[in-house]
């Protein structure tokens, strides 16, 4: 796409990988073409850890950044090999970015599991240590593709601005804010809902009896909120090994960050004077803003382009989603 008046030069949206189509033929004479194709992730959710139990191609530890390229390397990379250890073939063009050894440290062991679900879990882990990193599928042309996994998305929001600051955040980037006051959102909700939540969440691992491995987490403010208000969960994660607690304590945090209630923003970004694709992008953190002046920053994970041909135009439509980082 393009927008001159805003200053957006020939930007590509999408990359996807055709699999599927329809060719129509209508009534009235009309002849459509429609293609189907999924991201480019497409190249690491159709591979598998197919390494068993036991083996270094299913238990890793490391910085995130470091483990997430191992897997894809040796699921969907030069190393998906039976040489290697794993159980089928599965090399595909895919090469990875440097690694920049961004992240905490993880680790965990996931023989035979979804590369995808496991490059979530690992991310999702990030974030519930405060250190984020995000992963992605680069296309680079002649049918070759690139593996990139660390801090990928630029941080826009307000954090770090200051009086003193010449308008830039603590990232030496402009902030991009969405708020109602500032007048830039055609809708603006805050909720929180705890309804559902579970604020102890108690993982059981390995072990029989007084001998059985769990661990507790805890969202302490959750359970301050009133004498009433602690809210328990026990979950089964037979899956890790007895020993590996910094893993049951992972898995325990990870269902913790999913259960516990927060507050949420959701808004409906108008075109003004903070512009996608010019002054934003996906995978960005921006910051919204409530009415009475409550930030929260948010990740741009889902952004959706709809253009439907009219008689004397074209009419485009962007929604985004955006998630609390």
């Amino acid at each position: 796409m393009d927008d001159t008046s805003e200053g957006i030069r020939w930007t590509n949206v999408f990359t996807g990988i055709h699999k599927s189509y329809v060719d129509a033929l209508s009534e009235n004479g009309q002849r459509t073409f429609t293609s189907y194709g999924p991201s480019l992730e497409e190249i690491i959710d159709k591979a598998e850890i197919l390494y068993p139990a036991g083996s270094s191609g299913a238990a890793k530890s490391g910085i995130a950044s470091t483990v997430m390229y191992e897997y894809v390397d040796e699921n969907a990379g030069t190393n998906a090999t039976t040489g290697n250890g794993r159980d089928d073939d599965h090399t595909n063009p895919i090469t990875n970015a440097p690694d920049l050894a961004q992240g905490p440290t993880w680790d965990g062991s996931e023989p035979y599991s979804s590369l995808l679900t496991v490059l979530r879990k690992i991310r999702q882990y990030s974030i519930d240590q405060g250190d984020q990193v995000d992963f992605r599928v680069n296309y680079l042309g002649g049918y070759t593709f690139q593996f990139q996994a660390g801090a990928i998305g630029t941080d826009r929001t307000a954090t770090g601005l200051s009086p003193t600051s010449n308008g830039l955040n603590g990232a030496g980037n402009v902030p991009v804010i969405f708020s109602a006051i500032y007048g830039n959102v055609m809708t603006f909700s805050k909720s929180e809902s705890r309804m559902s939540e579970s604020n102890a969440v108690t993982a059981l691992g390995q072990g029989d009896k007084a001998k059985r491995a769990r661990y507790t987490a805890l969202d302490a403010l959750s359970i301050a909120k009133s004498p009433i208000a602690k809210r328990e969960l026990t979950i089964n994660a037979t899956n890790i090994p007895y020993s590996d607690v910094p893993g049951l304590i992972a898995v325990a945090q990870t269902k913790l960050d999913d259960k516990k209630a927060s507050e949420k923003f959701s808004f409906t970004p108008k075109k003004g004077a903070q512009i996608l694709f010019r002054d934003y992008f996906l995978g960005d953190f921006v910051t919204g803003e409530d009415p009475d002046g409550g930030r929260l920053n948010k990740q741009i994970t889902e952004i959706n382009v709809n253009v439907s041909p009219t008689e004397n135009a074209l009419i485009e439509r962007i929604s985004i989603k955006f998630e609390d980082s």
